[in-house]
């Protein structure tokens, strides 16, 4: 492809060409490359229409490394732009604090972004949430991002439908890889074993500092 996997994670899509016609072709890219592929919909679209965007990716593979982004925003002067580049903007603001940083909210507000160009009411807004889409809504004046989820919840456990854990679980594969591609070509003895070891864990522990991981205890 033009962006081969050895370039490292981050968020692909195709601003303006909507779900229906780009999601499964990116959602196989962000499976095979380790990234998060982000999709969108036209202009006008419903949360009907978004809710169903997601439901048609449940059994595509890579779905659980691809988000479907509603609604478009609205620029300053009236123009409706394609809500691809806002939402992979926030979340690369979001890691600079680290790929495991929920994007709802304050971190999301838009300093460029005047409104939505079609508003959830506060009846579709939990609709949204349970079929994981991810939407943006003004909130207190501002456009802010209240729905951040891929369209299947990572490792199939619904409590890490978050787009954010795709990206840490992303991120902790390429590191691993980056680790283990350091010791081919060695002798494979208990020096090496226990120095791979060590390098793992040490990994690990900089996301466990950060309260990104949790170390598992045996009862």
């Amino acid at each position: 492809g033009y962006i081969p996997a050895d370039l490292g994670t981050g968020s692909v899509g195709i601003a303006g060409v909507p779900a229906s016609d780009a999601a499964a072709d990116l959602a196989a890219h962000a499976n095979s490359a380790r990234r998060l592929a982000l999709t969108s919909l036209a202009a006008g679209s419903t949360a009907a229409n978004a809710i169903s965007a997601v439901e048609a990716l449940a059994s595509t593979t890579g779905a659980d490394k691809t988000v479907v982004c509603w609604p478009n925003v609205e620029m300053p002067d009236g123009t409706v732009v394609d809500p691809i580049g806002y939402f992979a903007g926030v979340r690369a603001r979001g890691h600079k604090i680290g790929p495991w940083q929920s994007l709802l909210r304050d971190i999301s507000t838009a300093g460029f972004i005047a409104d939505v160009d079609v508003a959830p009411t506060a009846a579709q807004v939990q609709s949204l949430i349970d079929a994981r889409v991810t939407f943006a809504r003004v909130i207190n004046g501002n456009v802010k991002i209240d729905g951040w989820y891929t369209a299947q919840p990572s490792l199939d456990v619904a409590t890490l439908s978050g787009a954010q854990f795709a990206d840490l679980l992303n991120s902790i594969a390429a590191e691993t890889q980056a680790i283990a591609d350091r010791y081919l070509g060695r002798l494979i003895d208990a020096v090496t074993l226990n120095s791979f070891e060590g390098d793992i864990k040490g990994m690990l522990a900089r996301y466990t500092s950060a309260r990104a991981l949790f170390p598992a205890y045996d009862a």
